[in-house]
């Protein structure tokens, strides 16, 4: 993907069409890319900003 923002953007309008739901839009662009990466590495987001959101959901999910 040259542009990844396109991905994004598109993504939206599905939701906006009603084509995926609000909680489909979530899981792609949050939770599934939290999960692939800290699936190896716990402490991938250590030190971003969104390391405390990683965290939270991390330890809501044990």
């Amino acid at each position: 993907m040259p542009n990844i923002t396109a991905v994004t953007a598109n993504a939206y309008l599905m939701a906006e069409h009603q084509i995926i739901t609000k909680e489909d839009l979530r899981y792609f662009l949050s939770i599934h890319p939290l999960e692939l990466y800290t699936g190896l590495n716990q402490d991938f987001f250590k030190g971003t900003g969104v390391e405390k959101a990683a965290n939270e959901y991390l330890a809501a999910k044990k």
